[in-house]
């Protein structure tokens, strides 16, 4: 972490702040202006503080194309389908507890059933499985 000026105050500040704590500044980075009065602005901002420029998407794209680390990375929870998923694992094992511990006790009733909720089990399993590929190919 480096300590760099702020433009308006001089105060030093970390080079990794949003803001100067002391008067509220943005913190200029590299090429990060506003494109109608050139007034430094964050990536995070939706608008310049100043003239009121909408900046949402001109501002990140023009820091991805100059990192180069964000280009083609998908934006999102890679994650999507796992509750599904260990809901599912977790009803396959009772299911399957259920359906072994009645074919020791001799209840068909309760053997059934625990072969349904292993079905539903793998279905959620299933299910979780489709949402990861859909949302992440």
């Amino acid at each position: 972490m480096a300590l760099i000026s702020c433009e308006e105050c001089g105060r030093q500040i970390s080079d990794r702040a949003v803001s100067c704590p002391g008067c509220g500044c943005p913190v200029d980075r590299a090429g990060e202006r506003c494109p109608e009065c050139g007034a430094a602005v964050n990536v995070r901002s939706t608008g310049c503080l100043q003239c009121g420029y909408p900046l949402s998407e001109t501002i990140q794209e023009e820091a991805e194309r100059q990192d180069g680390s964000n280009v083609g990375m998908r934006i999102g929870n890679p994650y999507v389908g796992k509750p599904w998923i260990v809901l599912g694992f977790l009803l396959i094992l009772l299911g399957a507890v259920l359906f072994i511990g009645s074919a020791m006790a001799g209840a068909e009733r309760m053997g059934f059933a625990g072969f349904v909720i292993f079905l539903g089990g793998v279905g959620m399993s299933v299910v979780g499985k489709i949402q990861n590929w859909w949302h992440w190919g």
